[in-house]
């Protein structure tokens, strides 16, 4: 009989035994990413669009004015990447003959500041130079600009009915610029580009509106800033216009 007793009790023990073997436990898996999950990675860092702008286009004049020298430098930029960009400063190098740097036009602003891909921005500025050169010993002008990537918008306005007037003793242009979105335009900015009959660059006027334009409305400007000769205006083409609102990235 206690022999009996002994061998239920092993057995009780064994089935016991059996059964806790025989439970599920919690594990935590510390692997790091498949094969796969790491080509995905990969794939999405390398897909990632860098931002890219290029200065397209470059227009240089130099002219004799009152007692001293007058250069103009100006720019066409281009996003020629995949992403928008942010335009920060730009600085114009006016160059000598012997290749040094003669005057340096700093901190200009294009219009407008932010690009969408393909889209071109416009930045200009005249100098005055009492160094002692003529205007034949400026032969050329160096850029460079700032930029990054961004994820905001411009608030854009139109430009219209430009006119550029070449019987007057300075080179103008004339316009109206319209707010054709649902905002209030409070720090109206504008360029215009003055274009030869090849499409290329020869100046850059860049101003501003002293006023509030309201949705819907239009105002009217006369571009005559930075100063450019009298003598391009023979030379122009046509002309281009772009505005959007400073105070405002959407």
């Amino acid at each position: 009989m206690k022999k009996i007793g002994i061998l239920l009790f092993v057995l009780m023990l064994s089935f016991v035994m059996v059964a806790c073997s025989g439970q599920t436990g919690s594990t935590t898996s510390e692997e790091g990413p498949t094969e796969k999950e790491q080509v995905s990675e990969e794939t999405s860092t390398s897909n990632k669009a860098e931002p890219k702008a290029e200065v397209t286009q470059t227009a240089f004049q130099a002219w004799k004015g009152y007692e001293i020298t007058n250069a103009h430098g100006a720019i066409e930029i281009t996003n020629t990447g995949q992403v928008p960009i942010y335009i920060g400063d730009i600085s114009i190098g006016f160059v000598g003959k012997d290749n040094s740097i003669i005057s340096t036009a700093t901190m200009l602003l294009p219009v407008p500041e932010i690009l969408q891909p393909g889209e071109k921005a416009y930045a200009g500025e005249t100098v005055y130079i009492d160094t002692g050169e003529k205007p034949e010993d400026i032969t050329n002008i160096e850029v460079n600009i700032d930029f990054d990537s961004t994820e905001e918008t411009a608030q854009t306005l139109t430009v219209k009915d430009l006119k550029v007037a070449k019987d007057s003793d300075y080179t103008k242009v004339t316009g109206r610029i319209e707010n054709t979105s649902d905002v209030n335009a409070d720090d109206v900015r504008y360029s215009i580009a003055l274009m030869d009959k090849d499409d290329t660059l020869l100046g850059v006027f860049t101003s501003s509106l002293d006023v509030t334009l309201g949705s819907g409305k239009t105002a009217t400007f006369e571009a005559s800033y930075p100063e450019l000769p009298a003598s391009i205006a023979a030379k122009v083409d046509h002309v281009e216009g772009y505005s959007y609102n400073c105070s405002l990235r959407l």
